[in-house]
């Protein structure tokens, strides 16, 4: 067996924690689980590993990508109008896990971004209406806080 994803994958993912460029630019070098242990390091509060795994000879992608644009992002306990109606207020998305606070600045186009979020446009729609970067950055740190997933579209919109 081999990991593909740790829950939740923010507390994994040093990349949208560390904006310093010369560290961000030797992480990006770094294998994932490289990447992942270095976060692991730096956050020094994780008791326990919870995460994914798929047979070892599986090499193909083994979870769904942001860059395919048939599919759908789906939020977890918001509404994406809504929910980018109160990130527009505040500029930031805050959490804690564990001890451990983390405070992202999320501007005007991410949350444009967030409020398509609607469970029947796909991603090819909002990245259209709102912007590939914006998009891909809302929801990277909405999926690694565990609250955006991708689902196939729903089957009625399949036939046209």
């Amino acid at each position: 067996m081999r990991p593909v994803s740790f829950i939740e994958p923010i507390r994994y993912d040093p990349l949208l924690l560390i904006s310093e460029p010369d560290l961000s630019g030797r992480l990006k070098e770094m294998s994932w689980l490289e990447r992942c242990a270095f976060a692991e390091l730096m956050s020094g509060n994780l008791k326990t590993h919870v995460f994914y795994a798929v047979a070892q000879q599986r090499q193909a992608v083994s979870i769904a990508q942001p860059t395919d644009e048939g599919l759908v992002p789906r939020l977890i306990d918001m509404e994406g109008a809504a929910a980018a109606a109160a990130l527009r207020q505040s500029g930031r998305i805050r959490t804690t896990l564990d001890g451990l606070t983390i405070s992202l600045s999320i501007g005007e186009a991410e949350c444009d971004a967030l409020a398509l979020f609607d469970e029947k446009r796909t991603i090819g729609e909002i990245q259209r209406e709102s912007g590939v970067a914006p998009f891909r950055r809302i929801f990277s740190i909405l999926n690694a806080l565990n609250t955006a997933f991708l689902c196939m579209p729903a089957p009625w919109r399949l036939s046209g």
